[in-house]
């Protein structure tokens, strides 16, 4: 998509991406009012707080069948309920980000390719460095979705290392998986918020607790800060004290005939 826009006259370029880029930011970004990402309350543990993480993207489906099938759920068969309408546009909200940094990580690098074809003193025309511009375009754009495929592929992995208890082989496929994608984007902050967790499992928990603050100060996406936030407050509420009067003591079933009875 993005290599389409470098097909017009190349001296209003600059000008068309400037366009796209106020249509791009109008377009995901105006008057979005983030929701609240799922909360994960203090009584959750690591293994609760990654199923919510691993299972928010498929109950929104189940929650859909079931009510379908019962004819419940609303006023009407079928109908989501507020907490499935939610996380409906959570995710369509987190595909429109992604869209949109792709987007901006193309227009940029054509506003580079356009500046090094105008420095450049050639005899080409035109038209032929429009067809370079375009090629080098299409070059950039294949490669980044191979770096994005590449990091999902590695961020799988090790969610699924996580899940089976093998949280060092979750630390490597998670730490990998930055190297190949930008830290700073949506799918970079889902990544680091399953470093941490990971790193709270292997025991290196100065090294979450780091890593949930870093995310709360300075990823862009409000998302991330507030789930960081959330996980970080689990890790570091105190713990209740419980006296001996508030503790449960289940009566023992039967009487002392019972030992003589074979």
């Amino acid at each position: 998509m993005g290599a389409g826009l470098l097909l017009g006259d190349a001296a209003g370029l600059g000008a068309h991406l400037a366009t796209r880029r106020r249509w791009t930011h109008d377009r995901y970004f105006r008057g979005w009012a983030p929701t609240t990402a799922p909360l994960l309350r203090p009584r959750l543990g690591l293994a609760a707080a990654a199923s919510v993480l691993r299972d928010s993207g498929r109950r929104g489906h189940v929650a859909r069948f079931a009510a379908s099938a019962s004819g419940g759920g609303g006023d009407e068969p079928g109908e989501l309920s507020e907490d499935d309408s939610r996380r409906e546009r959570e995710a369509e909200m987190n595909r429109r980000l992604k869209e949109a940094e792709e987007m901006e990580e193309l227009e940029r690098t054509a506003e580079e390719l356009q500046s090094q074809a105008a420095a450049e003193a050639t005899e080409e025309s035109e038209e032929e460095k429009r067809e370079r511009v375009r090629r080098e375009l299409q070059k950039v754009a294949q490669e980044q979705a191979e770096r994005r495929a590449t990091a999902k592929q590695m961020f799988d992995l090790g969610q699924k290392a996580y899940g089976r208890g093998m949280y060092g082989r979750s630390i490597e496929f998670l730490e990998a998986a930055l190297t190949i994608i930008r830290p700073s984007s949506l799918l970079g902050g889902e990544i680091q918020i399953w470093l941490a967790m990971a790193y709270e499992a292997d025991r290196r928990h100065k090294d979450c607790i780091a890593l949930y603050k870093e995310l709360e100060s300075s990823h862009p996406m409000i998302n991330i800060r507030r789930q960081a936030a959330e996980l970080r407050y689990i890790l570091e509420a105190p713990k209740l004290k419980i006296s001996n009067d508030e503790v449960v003591t289940i009566p023992q079933i039967g009487s002392s005939w019972d030992c003589c009875i074979f």
